[in-house]
């Protein structure tokens, strides 16, 4: 197994908002997240960030990307609201009351 990368946690959590860039206004506003990274692409989509919160570290992104040449898995990122609201990430979070 390689090591973990130098400022990255064992784990890590991608998940995939229409409003992307509200969400991750709302996760740090709400819960105290800090943005180490963020990348806005086109209309202000959000292409990829990072959210950190103690050691722990969540990517947040806009769902439905449909950009030329990307694999696959990168072309077929969905909300939950894009599927009839299904659950499509499980994550445990404990914040500080």
């Amino acid at each position: 197994m390689k090591p973990t990368p130098k400022g990255w946690p064992r784990f890590s959590q991608a998940v995939y908002y229409r409003d992307a860039g509200a969400a991750i206004d709302w996760l740090a506003s709400t819960f105290g997240f800090e943005v180490r990274l963020r990348i806005e692409g086109e209309n202000g989509r959000i292409a990829h960030s990072q959210l950190t919160y103690g050691e722990g570290l969540v990517m947040v992104g806009s769902s439905g990307r449909h950009d030329d040449g990307k694999e696959a898995w990168q072309a077929s990122q969905k909300s939950p609201v894009e599927l009839g609201g299904a659950n499509t990430q499980s994550l445990c979070v404990f914040v500080d009351s």
